[in-house]
């Protein structure tokens, strides 16, 4: 990142503080939810989903794909 936009970013987090990314990604997957017509749950909504459930997700990809995790075999 070039220095101008770390600086714009600082500058941003000292006026607006700290961003709490899950908080807020609960509070739209929660009304996306709600709106939906189907009885889907709320981790379907979510943008920044928990890593555990990625590396599953990410595992079951490349298994598709022949190439396997040597440590969780």
């Amino acid at each position: 990142m070039p220095r101008w936009e770390l600086d714009l970013w600082r500058y941003a987090f000292d006026i607006f503080g700290p961003l709490d990314w899950r908080r807020d990604d609960f509070r739209h997957a929660s009304v996306l939810q709600m709106l939906s017509a189907g009885g889907k749950p709320l981790a379907d909504f979510l943008l920044f989903k928990d890593p555990a459930d990625l590396r599953e997700e990410e595992d079951d990809i490349m298994a598709r794909f022949g190439v396997f995790d040597e440590d969780n075999e």
